[in-house]
């Protein structure tokens, strides 16, 4: 809905960073989208290599700096993983440390930097990102993937959680999705 409406009000194209891999054009289109102006860059090349967490932030920051678009969307911040992750054995025990440290600190350097690159530019980045299980005994049951330093680059937080579907009374099928939503932080008020 907001990449529709963007489209809709503003004559700049639109970029999607899918790093799940998720979106489906056809779905895409049914629901309005206009994909002729949407770029949509994948978790991967061509050749099915992935890309790191890196590659999708250097993009990322390119577009912002050659002013590509008027909107960019990161689906999802949990996904996008250090090139690291696939090199390396998973059974050594400084394996999990080294790429917490590389994910937390390529975040912090991207978001030190890229609000004040969006605010000069008009450019509005959404960032979806996920909830994770913490296991901290106090405190939020849940954190977010990414560090620290992205809750000091967004300008706007918003939590949403899925409590219910919208079910179809005649057919008993799934029509819809609700959410409620809580605005954690607003810098923009």
């Amino acid at each position: 809905q907001a990449i529709r409406s963007f489209l809709e009000t503003d004559p700049r194209p639109a970029i999607y960073f899918d790093a799940e891999s998720k979106l489906d054009p056809t779905w895409a289109l049914r629901n309005g989208l206009d994909i002729d102006r949407l770029a949509i860059f994948r978790g991967y090349d061509e050749n099915m290599n992935r890309f790191g967490q890196e590659t999708m932030l250097k993009m990322i920051t390119m577009a912002v700096s050659q002013d590509l678009c008027g909107l960019i969307v990161i689906d999802s911040l949990a996904a996008m993983a250090p090139q690291q992750v696939g090199i390396g054995d998973k059974g050594d025990p400084e394996y999990g440390k080294v790429v917490m440290g590389v994910r937390a600190r390529n975040f912090g350097d991207f978001f030190a930097v890229i609000p004040s690159q969006l605010f000069a530019r008009k450019i509005t980045l959404l960032i979806i990102n996920q909830l994770r299980d913490s296991l901290n005994p106090y405190g939020e049951s849940f954190v977010e993937p990414g560090g620290r330093a992205k809750n000091y680059g967004y300008s706007i937080n918003v939590r949403l959680s899925r409590p219910a579907y919208i079910i179809d009374t005649e057919t008993k099928e799934s029509i819809g999705i609700t959410f409620n939503g809580k605005v954690r932080k607003n810098s923009t008020a």
